[in-house]
């Protein structure tokens, strides 16, 4: 008896991050043309994130990594709550905001660009390539050794403190009996010029103590 054939449907896609490109160009799932369309959505990001509603989400969003399609979506369905009140009774917004992020989206889809931007530059679509990370590890690399260069510069600027407090400290007890024998002199000599001039009474000028 033979067995059944496989289900073509069940028959897992393998493609290499590396290829993932090619992979889609040559299927025709994306456009040779994707990189000037990005350009372009990117200029219009560039100009819509001028004007962002408060929102916390939205906020980490736009302070985390470079944005892509599906951070787009995702400002568009947080918009759909933010602009509610400019919903038309034909589902239509007349929030500018919510036009420019429906139109980059709408961008993105065109000719699926945001499959040619993902293969292209290893945006998170399922893998990574491996230059991708290479340029990410170094990245943090940096930052950690900026991040070592200041706490070592934090931690040393520290102990400078605490020993010029100690110094102070074992000085303030000096510089008192210092203020004290000073006194003591000042009022020796005054005493004694003034038993030179018949106990006329005489003051040091210009000591301050």
């Amino acid at each position: 008896m033979e067995a059944p054939a496989q289900d073509y449907r069940n028959v897992p896609i393998d493609i290499q991050t590396s290829k993932l490109l090619d992979w889609l160009v040559d299927r025709r799932h994306c456009s040779l043309r994707w990189q000037s369309q990005v350009q372009l959505i990117r200029q219009r990001i560039d100009v819509a994130i001028q004007d962002m509603p408060e929102n916390q989400e939205i906020k980490q969003l736009l302070d985390g990594a470079y944005l892509h399609y599906f951070h787009c979506l995702r400002i568009v369905e947080i918009l759909k709550g933010t602009e509610a009140s400019t919903k038309n009774l034909f589902g239509r917004y007349s929030s500018q905001r919510m036009r420019d992020w429906q139109e980059i989206v709408a961008l993105y889809e065109k000719e699926n660009t945001y499959l040619g931007k993902a293969g292209g530059a290893g945006e998170p679509l399922g893998g990574v390539t491996g230059r991708y990370v290479d340029r990410v590890t170094e990245l943090l690399r940096q930052k950690l050794r900026q991040a070592e260069l200041l706490l070592a510069k934090k931690e040393a600027m520290a102990r400078k403190r605490q020993e010029a407090l100690a110094e102070q400290g074992s000085l303030e007890p000096k510089l008192d009996r210092l203020l004290e024998k000073t006194k003591e002199l000042q009022k020796l000599i005054e005493a004694d010029i003034s038993k030179r001039y018949g106990g006329r009474p005489v003051n040091l000028m210009g000591i301050n103590l």
